[in-house]
């Protein structure tokens, strides 16, 4: 476990996405990716960390991150 900041989750360059195909779909799910010191944080703590981030700054969140 470690401990982090909302304002190092928010700063310029932390957080990309890539998007992957899905296992016996012919779609693709978007897998976003914090890249903190020392940690990466990615796919469902992630996709969770992008929704509390959204609701918190006051911005909608996009309708595949709530799939």
């Amino acid at each position: 476990m470690f401990d982090v900041s909302l304002a190092e989750l928010l700063a310029d360059g932390v957080h990309r996405s890539e998007w992957w195909p899905r296992d016996g779909h012919e779609t693709e799910r978007e897998v976003h990716f914090f890249e903190l010191e020392g940690e990466t944080v990615w796919g469902y703590t992630a996709r969770l960390l992008v929704r509390l981030l959204a609701e918190i700054v006051g911005v909608p969140v996009p309708a595949h991150v709530l799939d």
